[in-house]
């Protein structure tokens, strides 16, 4: 992101407040689409876009207070623009990450580490409840792929990706997996069997196929699971009725971040859906929750993905 989150002033004048947090919700949102997208059209539009939203902003200096002044943001995205360009570039032309047989526990893994900072065989063990080789083995995939660095005698391994970078590699990555691997949980689910609360130990790819059979049973149409790359954070695309939707699954330990419903707020109008959706097995932040309120997202909580699991199991 190109600059810090801004501070409004409440005290400011009522509409000028309003239209400066509009602004300020679309420019972190272009601002994620810069760092991830992979099309040269939408790159440059968002760009341009950008700077002549800070140039709004900049004309409210006066009358809001910021953390730091749009003029200054302004000044820094032009002056990086080059840089930026070159990081699109790189991006575009990547070749995915290739990943041979990942343990179930991988993405999970990978996300306790960043969080934690700190990559070692018994912050593992203790959190999955696995023996020290199979840790072992999750910490040599997780160094192939980039998320820690090499052994580091008693120390713990170093932390190299932080959340946002591993979640989009991991989504266009090359996932292979071989037929003997008995831990590898599958990607399709009978409705018809109980559910208990199996969907906490999925990982991200099956809760997204879990969701995307859920909503079938509920009555969506032409519900489809995106291939990851190029989704802009849209996991399903589903229809009910004449209304299409562009949905973001989380399978989440602890509050969604109000991130993810920026995202579906701008996957929504990149994909010209009608509503996007936020779905876990979780629960939101505060924040997440205004920004909803405010971007008109829907956010289907754990209470509402049980709701969905009695009605596909009446």
């Amino acid at each position: 992101m190109f600059f810090d989150k801004i501070f409004n002033n409440k005290q400011s004048h009522a509409d000028i407040y309003i239209r400066a947090s509009k602004l300020i919700d679309e420019a972190q949102i272009l601002s994620n689409v810069i760092n991830t997208t992979t099309s040269e059209n939408e790159f440059f539009a968002s760009y341009d876009r950008l700077t002549n939203i800070l140039l709004k902003l900049k004309s409210y200096e006066r009358k809001i207070k910021f953390s730091n002044k749009p003029s200054d943001d302004l000044r820094n995205i032009r002056k990086n623009k080059s840089k930026a360009i070159e990081r699109f570039n790189a991006r575009k032309n990547a070749v995915p990450i290739l990943l041979d047989n990942p343990d179930p526990h991988f993405r999970d893994a990978a996300v306790l580490i960043i969080k934690s900072n700190k990559g070692s065989v018994g912050l593992l063990q203790r959190n999955f409840k696995i023996g020290f080789n199979r840790a072992m083995r999750i910490l040599e995939q997780l160094e192939a792929f980039g998320v820690v660095g090499p052994e580091n005698g008693t120390f713990p391994r170093e932390v190299l990706m932080d959340e946002y970078t591993f979640d989009t590699l991991f989504k266009t990555a090359h996932i292979t997996y071989t037929k003997d691997n008995n831990d590898l949980q599958t990607s399709e689910f009978n409705l018809d069997q109980p559910y208990s609360n199996n969907y906490d130990a999925m990982d991200g790819h099956d809760f997204e196929y879990f969701c995307a059979d859920l909503l079938k049973k509920n009555g969506f149409s032409n519900v489809e699971v995106t291939q990851g790359s190029g989704d802009h954070g849209v996991d399903i695309f589903a229809e009910q009725g004449d209304v299409t939707y562009a949905i973001q699954c989380k399978r989440y330990e602890g509050s969604v971040p109000y991130k993810a419903i920026q995202e579906a707020y701008s996957a929504k109008g990149i994909f010209n859906k009608d509503v996007a959706v936020v779905m876990t097995n979780s629960t939101f932040t505060q924040q997440g929750i205004e920004d909803a309120k405010r971007l008109s997202v829907k956010l289907w909580d754990r209470d509402k993905l049980n709701e969905f699991i009695r009605n596909a199991t009446e």
